[in-house]
């Protein structure tokens, strides 16, 4: 379908442009372009606000793509940004 392709391309450019993810990075992580991009986008954003938006492996505070997308909103605020889900709510308020 057309919708899904162009939802696709807008997922991946999203990553590529905006998070600064390489294609080949991009590759070895597919799972992200399944992720609706407002999610990818909301989350990428807070972690830039949090300071805590470093996806390159090979520096300190990584934080993986796959698990930016993955699970709830309490696991992503625990596991990855490491505040509360209700920072997070607000931030998203703002939005």
């Amino acid at each position: 379908m057309l919708s899904d392709r162009d939802r696709l391309l807008s997922t991946f450019d999203y990553a590529h442009n905006e998070m600064q993810l390489q294609h080949d990075f991009i590759v070895r992580m597919p799972h992200i372009l399944l992720c609706r991009k407002t999610r990818l986008q909301q989350r990428h954003l807070f972690l830039v606000e949090m300071k805590k938006a470093q996806y390159n492996p090979s520096k300190p505070m990584y934080v993986s793509p796959l698990a930016l997308v993955s699970g709830t909103d309490v696991e992503f605020c625990r596991d990855i940004a490491k505040t509360s889900v209700d920072i997070y709510n607000a931030f998203l308020k703002t939005f």
